[in-house]
């Protein structure tokens, strides 16, 4: 078990209206211990708002595809000021750093993905496609981390991606990034964060019946 290697938690943006979120990120800390955990928090209303204006104003894809990162970011920030106990990185240093006394930290999104393109011209495409959940993907391919764990609002209905994206649960882009993941033995989980008692469920396994 290579516990220098973190688990990606991604946080659904929905999540964020929970009263009681800091008490039941503490539970999902609790069950992913010893591993570190880096959590990326989704755009949620503040994306929403961006999409909305991309609908009316015309936005470019590159700028909204920025602005909707930016929304990541802002969110995790705001989470930093509720939680209190939780720091934002912007990159592994910043993150190794943090959890030498913490066992959680938040990604700062728009950091991470400036650098990645910047330093190892790696990117993800400038889409409504693209949302949260294949961000939190593309960081555990890239840290690399050996888990992802997607937070959301419902249990899981089947073990298949592409069921699961068709479904609205998991975004449309994710599919594109599987075979990275399986290359880098990137772990898939879901987690149901409004259930009473949250537990940790496998899925990603490649959809048969899309092959055919």
């Amino acid at each position: 078990m290579n516990l220098k290697s973190p688990v990606v938690v991604k946080l659904g943006g929905s999540l964020l209206a929970l009263p009681d979120l800091a008490e039941r990120l503490e539970v999902v800390v609790s069950l992913l211990r010893p591993h570190r955990v880096l959590i990326v928090v989704g755009g949620g209303a503040a994306a929403d708002e961006i999409r909305r204006l991309d609908d009316g104003a015309c936005l470019t894809a590159t700028q909204a595809h920025w602005s909707a990162i930016a929304a990541m970011t802002f969110n995790a920030a705001t989470l930093a000021r509720v939680c209190g106990c939780l720091p934002v990185v912007s990159n592994r240093i910043n993150a190794d750093t943090a959890w030498q006394t913490k066992n959680a930290v938040l990604l700062d999104p728009t950091a991470f993905l400036r650098d990645e393109e910047a330093q190892h011209s790696r990117s993800l495409p400038e889409s409504w496609s693209v949302t949260s959940d294949s961000i939190a993907a593309f960081v555990a391919i890239h840290w690399p981390a050996k888990q992802v764990v997607f937070c959301k609002s419902c249990d899981l209905t089947g073990p298949h991606i592409e069921g699961l994206c068709q479904d609205g649960l998991l975004d449309k882009w994710l599919p594109n990034l599987f075979t990275q993941l399986q290359q880098s033995g990137v772990r898939l989980q879901w987690l149901n964060l409004r259930a009473a008692m949250p537990r940790l469920q496998p899925f990603g396994e490649p959809d048969s019946s899309q092959s055919l």
